[in-house]
């Protein structure tokens, strides 16, 4: 569906690269997630400018008009204005170690920049692979896990608050919410 939305203000974009780019992806009037995220990938080569922080600021500034995913929008935002997330990294799928990352700036070097487009879209950058144990439980002590992909399916005969099993981390909090949640309106969980 194209949108009609006015975008004369792409010529004011000064960075070359990206002025090109947005007249590509706006031609339907809608900057989409991948579009978005092609954009700040193409804005990290060389790390950041004033000149190239200016110009996505410029993007965000018109953000209400062209995006049409509230997500999209949302993590677009977090990479070039900034989340208290963006702290650190801490460790992505590699377990690579918690390191200082930090909001983007105008000087913010092309590893940095990369790291925050993969937290925010690519979701690499998960908790490091540690449990401190499960205080509800009495169970103390340092454990560690691996990360792997799942196979199979998500849902199996719908979802239902009989499906949870906590086993031995401490998430009875936030599971305790997805079976209120299963028991109330299983579309919630099941809807993309």
């Amino acid at each position: 569906m194209t949108k009609i939305v006015d975008t004369k203000w792409i010529d004011g974009i000064q960075s070359t690269d990206l002025k090109e780019k947005l007249k590509t992806y706006l031609t339907d009037g809608v900057l989409t997630f991948d579009e978005s995220k092609q954009m700040l990938i193409s804005a990290e080569q060389g790390g950041m400018n004033t000149k190239k922080l200016n110009d996505l600021n410029t993007v965000l500034t018109h953000s209400n008009e062209i995006f049409t995913d509230s997500y999209a929008k949302s993590i677009t935002d977090y990479v070039i204005k900034g989340n208290a997330a963006n702290s650190y990294w801490w460790g992505g799928i590699d377990n690579s170690g918690k390191s200082a990352l930090g909001n983007l700036d105008d000087t913010s070097s092309q590893g940095s920049i990369e790291k925050l487009v993969d937290k925010w879209f690519l979701g690499t950058d998960v908790p490091l692979p540690l449990v401190g144990g499960d205080a509800a439980a009495g169970i103390s002590g340092d454990f560690e896990y691996s990360y792997a992909n799942i196979a199979g399916s998500l849902y199996k005969d719908g979802v239902n608050a009989a499906d949870i099993s906590q086993g031995t981390a401490g998430t009875c909090f936030y599971l305790a919410a997805l079976g209120a949640i299963a028991n109330a309106n299983p579309s919630l969980i099941t809807n993309d």
